[in-house]
């Protein structure tokens, strides 16, 4: 919206890179509409064109990342799908539209790990931590995806640095000693006696 029209608009949709069509309101003829009184705005629309509500943009990531059904806490009632599919597509168009967003890259990421989609994952986990994710789940997450593909010392980094954020989770801690202790958990039995062990001896190197 721009009341002095489209060229003094022009920028801000290159800066962006938007490839698809763009219209300027320079009558706030939506802010009359719709009720908007500040931008930027997110808006619903469903796959006929039909407004259906706006939200801010933690309610749009809300709504994009929710289990189930679930319209964002505003009750605006998006018509998106609930499915895989359509999660990943409200992800994707909200990180080009935050596209330095860490916690949205990671949460494409866990999107597109859930639908089987790894490589299209490990970029995503790769642009949430270059923009600065340090949280222990995106990078267990991570060490995770790289697991899956085989990479297991680059998984065991990744779970590793989980443990850093997260020295108290032996949820990790005990994911780490068994892939690098496979004997001490699968080869009949957990042995109880060398976890203790471990534990103390990772204290006292602490």
């Amino acid at each position: 919206m721009d009341v002095q029209g489209a060229e003094l608009a022009r920028p801000y949709v290159e800066i962006a890179k938007a490839d698809h069509a763009n219209l300027v309101d320079a009558e706030n003829i939506l802010g009359d509409l719709i009720g908007f009184k500040a931008v930027p705005n997110t808006i619903l629309i469903d796959e006929a064109g039909r407004y259906q509500g706006m939200v801010s943009p933690d309610e749009a990531k809300e709504w994009a990342t929710a289990e189930g059904s679930d319209v964002p806490s505003s009750s605006v009632q998006a018509s998106a799908s609930s499915n895989g599919a359509g999660r990943i597509r409200a992800l994707e168009a909200l990180a080009d539209w935050l596209p330095r967003d860490a916690s949205v890259q990671a949460d494409l990421a866990e999107r597109y790990l859930t639908a089987g989609r790894g490589e299209a994952a490990e970029a995503a986990f790769r642009r949430a931590l270059t923009l600065g994710a340090s949280d222990a789940p995106t990078h267990f997450r991570y060490g995770r995806l790289l697991l899956s593909l085989g990479r297991k010392d680059e998984g065991i980094a990744s779970l590793r640095r989980a443990l850093a954020v997260d020295s108290g989770n032996y949820v990790i801690r005990k994911q780490i000693w068994a892939l690098e202790n496979p004997g001490r958990f699968y080869d009949g039995g957990i042995d109880w006696d060398w976890q203790k062990e471990q534990s103390q001896r990772e204290a006292a190197a602490d």
